[in-house]
């Protein structure tokens, strides 16, 4: 069992730490994508003239919320300093622009109202730009 926590760990790593890895450019191009998608289904959320959809809009959050939680969990076990990333500005972004709708979901109303929150997804894509360019500099 612990050997197969390891290989997962390594793979986390190589996932999401390793920039020269084929694998690292396609889950950092998909979760650019979602982020945007994301960002976009929150905006269309909070317009009237698009409450028909609620629902929809509401699969999609729910669908990144899932996405980036699993991220951030795989982030955690990847890095070789955990606590170093959970402390860190961009685990905080992470762990803050998930939280929100993991708290609507439990119906905590009185909390409801950081659900503003998630609009720092944004501040997620910056991270994923930086990684980017940095990698596009390094060649």
């Amino acid at each position: 069992m612990a050997d197969m926590f390891n290989r997962f760990s390594l793979f986390c790593r190589r996932v999401f730490y390793e920039s020269d890895t084929k694998i690292f450019v396609i889950v950092n191009d998909f979760l650019s994508l979602t982020i945007i998608i994301s960002i976009l289904a929150i905006i269309f959320q909070s317009v009237s003239e698009f409450s028909q959809y609620h629902n929809f809009f509401l699969t999609i959050e729910y669908a990144a919320v899932i996405i980036f939680s699993i991220e951030y969990i795989c982030r955690i076990i990847g890095s070789p300093k955990k606590l170093s990333y959970v402390f860190s500005f961009f685990g905080f972004v992470d762990l803050i622009s998930i939280l929100p709708t993991w708290l609507h979901i439990a119906n905590l109303t009185p909390i409801k109202s950081i659900r503003a929150l998630r609009i720092l997804r944004f501040l997620r894509i910056m991270r994923l730009a930086k990684v980017t360019r940095f990698e596009h500099l390094e060649r």
